[in-house]
């Protein structure tokens, strides 16, 4: 970063902060994460990088939906859609309505629910999977169908959810992407404690969380355990 600060070379500069982001996000130190996405933020504007802007905007609602600032969460990520819809980015709009589907699915078990909340983040995931299947996005569909399908779960079709999320998840395992590797499991524990099978819930959340730990992925750690208790699964 310093070198490439020392030449003025400011897209590398943007993806090295985008990355110390990332890095302090994932080990769940969530005020470090916000200062770098901030600083793209910064970097962006007076050169009219809208893309990093669209990308800044949408890590900072990662942030807030992690620190369950819901509705912040959710104004981030519609400033981010707002430019990418403009830029044409399919696959960059389908990630931002991914987020806005976990976040909704988020606020839905918490104390700052709405009662329309899961049928809404099945809307946006629909969106997100479209829009990933028109830029061929292979990523953003294994997550829009994760989405799809824990919300499908919670609002009683398990079993359709079940191959949703299960879909995604070995989507995801094939191409090693650990991250949606992480949210599949924690969603597939929750859809089959949701059906009464405990042990298949259990094993789902163990694997989640011996693979957050093993990998560094902190935050992850914080969201497996809590749904642990929201659920009542046993680990």
């Amino acid at each position: 970063l310093k070198q490439a600060e020392s030449r003025g070379e400011k897209l590398r500069i943007l993806n090295y902060v985008n990355s110390l982001g990332i890095i302090a996000h994932e080990q769940a130190r969530y005020d470090e994460a916000e200062v770098a996405y901030r600083r793209m933020l910064e970097l962006a504007k007076p050169t009219g990088d809208r893309r990093s802007l669209a990308i800044a905007h949408g890590n900072i609602g990662v942030v807030r939906r992690d620190q369950q600032r819901f509705a912040d969460a959710m104004s981030q990520c519609e400033r981010a859609a707002r430019i990418l819809k403009d830029l044409n980015q399919l696959e960059g709009l389908a990630y931002a309505r991914i987020v806005e589907s976990q976040t909704l699915l988020d606020r839905a078990v918490s104390s700052q629910s709405t009662p329309d909340d899961d049928k809404l983040a099945l809307e946006k995931a629909e969106d997100a999977f479209d829009l990933a299947e028109r830029a061929s996005a292979a990523m953003r569909l294994q997550e829009a169908s994760i989405c799809r399908g824990q919300a499908l779960a919670r609002l009683g079709k398990i079993d359709e959810g079940l191959v949703d999320i299960l879909r995604g998840l070995e989507a995801a395992r094939s191409v090693q992407a650990n991250r949606v590797v992480l949210f599949g499991l924690g969603a597939a524990a929750e859809a089959s404690s949701l059906a009464g099978r405990s042990d298949d819930a259990r094993k789902y959340l163990k694997d989640a969380l011996g693979r957050a730990r093993d990998t560094g992925f902190h935050r992850f750690v914080n969201r497996l355990e809590d749904l642990a208790k929201k659920r009542a699964i046993k680990i």
